[in-house]
């Protein structure tokens, strides 16, 4: 949309009617900043929005464009003697009518700085952070923050002004979240965004559910690849019964984007079109991946299976997954072992545990936890040795007549309590503990328990994790009094 605009400092609202049934993915508003009238345009993203279910295709309200953290978007335009352009993307935005530019209020409170932001996956830290603004002053009272289904408020540390509140709460590692931050300035006017993010960590063992054992061209079942993976399964075609399971009717003819329907490495007397869909994913970025797309399985429900040979890294793991439900009701997959019959029609497997997909819709990924199945679901330990191994994504236990997506399977290395020794000698004290590959540790101490926290010894870098145990050494303080220790997971 190329026009002279008028000078000012504005937000940006759009006249929006979605009448699908749930919230649209939206659409992303950006201003040109070269290129105009040609193909290759580079665009300066502004904001986005994901319009509400209105309740019907010409049902129309008004919704803002934001920014990443939730704030109303800001353009700023200094000229109306040369034109300008914004460009709307729209993959799922529904019905829009118009957009328009509304002078900026100067006194709604915002939240700049706000990590993590559920941008990307696998954002590893121990602090949730965020800067409460507002030229009207914030009560640090009126500062909200509910923590997957929970208060948080009482966890909260703030420093800087009723202006400008820098705010932290702490966070767990290795644990998807689910958070809802409020902000009501002294005029009475409220802030307010929910995000979800995750605290895994890049470096733990991924797979993807659409690169499953796959068949030579010459007819031999049970093929796979290593890592690194990356489209390593590109148009390759398995065996039915051995490779993967399709069985509930999603998977036809042409729906194969990634893997191939294509019978020129199967068996003639098998049918390629019980070969699993493979479809876009559509998830969150990840960097290994860079601008290659990720796939995912869709329509896996109950008869199907995967076959996923790997060189799996040695440890002891729970297996956290990617799933989307959009069946009426809950479903469940599960994961299982080959312990024989490998590449051929008759493997004998070990049932490991399920994961349990509540139903959220076709449109947003969420994570899930392998448990076990009975009364009260605990989490699965899955002891890898380093040697070829076969895991096999199944299907729900029961035929519940639901299915779902699978995206990626990571393997999370157990939270083992770490048991510290210690020795002393010449001055010094050696502390050891066990480390995990994927993981580091700090050491950290305080001259009294109860101190309000603890502080990383000086010149003490974090210790990666490679699976022994790892011994630092430190000369004990000059200074007379007790000196405690201990070793926090950072990574």
């Amino acid at each position: 949309y190329t026009r002279h605009y008028p000078n000012g400092v504005y937000n940006i609202y759009v006249r929006v009617a979605n009448g699908g049934g749930s919230p649209g993915s939206g659409g992303l508003f950006g201003l040109v900043t070269s290129g105009v009238g040609g193909s290759s345009q580079t665009v300066s993203n502004i904001g986005g929005y994901s319009p509400p279910n209105t309740g019907g295709w010409q049902n129309w309200v008004w919704t803002p464009i934001k920014d990443a953290s939730g704030n109303l978007s800001t353009i700023t335009l200094t000229t109306n003697e040369s034109p300008e352009t914004f460009r709307v993307n729209m993959p799922n935005s529904g019905n829009v009518e118009l957009y328009m530019l509304m002078p900026k209020d100067t006194t709604l409170p915002t939240v700049t700085g706000l990590y993590p932001n559920g941008t990307n996956f696998f954002e590893r830290t121990n602090r949730l952070t965020f800067t409460a603004n507002s030229s009207s002053g914030i009560a640090t009272t009126n500062i909200g923050l509910t923590v997957n289904g929970t208060n948080a408020w009482s966890l909260l540390t703030f420093t800087g002004s009723a202006d400008s509140w820098f705010v932290s709460c702490p966070l767990q590692n290795d644990t998807p979240y689910s958070v809802s931050i409020g902000v009501t300035n002294n005029a009475g006017i409220t802030y307010a965004i929910s995000v979800v993010f995750d605290t895994f960590s890049s470096t733990y063992y991924t797979w993807e559910s659409a690169d499953f054992d796959y068949t030579s061209f010459n007819g031999v079942p049970g093929q796979y690849f290593d890592n690194p993976q990356i489209d390593k399964y590109n148009q390759l075609g398995a065996t039915p019964g051995i490779d993967e399971n399709e069985v509930t009717g999603g998977a036809s003819l042409g729906n194969d984007l990634y893997r191939t329907d294509d019978t020129n490495n199967v068996p003639s007397a098998l049918f390629a079109d019980l070969i699993i869909d493979t479809q876009p994913q559509g998830d969150l970025p990840r960097a290994q991946f860079g601008t290659n797309a990720t796939w995912l399985l869709q329509y896996f429900g109950y008869g199907d299976f995967a076959n996923y040979t790997r060189h799996y890294p040695a440890g002891s793991y729970n297996v956290w997954g990617r799933f989307k439900n959009g069946c009426p009701t809950a479903t469940q997959e599960t994961l299982w072992q080959v312990t024989g019959g490998w590449g051929t029609a008759d493997q004998q497997t070990n049932f490991l545990g399920a994961w349990t997909l509540p139903s959220e819709g076709w449109g947003p990924w969420y994570w899930a936890e392998l448990t076990t199945t009975n009364a009260t679901p605990e989490p699965v330990t899955v002891t890898l040795n380093g040697n070829t191994n076969t895991l096999v994504i199944g299907s729900s236990l029961l035929n519940d007549g639901n299915n779902c997506n699978v995206g990626f399977l990571m393997l999370v290395p157990t939270g083992t309590a770490l048991n510290l020794t210690a020795s002393y000698s010449a001055g010094n004290i050696t502390i050891s503990f066990p480390t995990v590959v994927g993981q580091s540790y700090q050491v950290v101490s305080k001259s009294t328990l109860n101190a309000a926290a603890w502080v990383a010894v000086p010149g003490s870098p974090p210790v990666s994790g490679n699976g022994s145990v790892e011994s630092v050494q430190y000369a004990i303080p000059a200074t007379p009094g007790a000196v405690f220790y201990a070793v926090e997971v950072v990574q």
